[in-house]
């Protein structure tokens, strides 16, 4: 590249010339062989076969696929979530009920104070 401007491609194979390169988005090769003094950066990450799932995922039968995985996960969510909600109400309730009946005793016992 001019300048000494530089581009992210993929390195497709290693021979005694140097790298041959591929952009992702080209269909072929490039025609440049990079050489090792020109070759800048270095490999972080590699899963291999990964993009071959990326690319099922983006058939029909895989966004299908993506989309039936993501109802099942909220309708479990659903499902899972209500009884924990149900729970928390009869909590309140229990907290409710409780309250009257503390009151009652402090009524009870200052009827007892009034009565001595």
């Amino acid at each position: 590249l001019p300048n000494g401007a530089s581009a992210t491609h993929r390195i497709v194979e290693i021979n005694e010339s140097g790298m041959i390169t591929k952009g992702d988005a080209n269909a072929n090769v490039d025609s440049v062989i990079t050489t090792e003094s020109s070759f800048v950066g270095k490999n972080i990450l590699s899963i291999p076969k990964a993009g071959n799932v990326v690319k099922k995922m983006q058939t029909p039968r895989g966004k299908i696929l993506i989309g039936t995985v993501v109802l099942l996960f909220f309708a479990a969510g659903i499902l899972i979530g209500e009884p924990s909600k149900k729970k928390e109400k009869n909590t309140n309730t229990q907290v409710q009920n409780t309250e009257p009946k503390a009151e009652e005793n402090k009524t009870e016992e200052n009827k007892n104070d009034e009565n001595k």
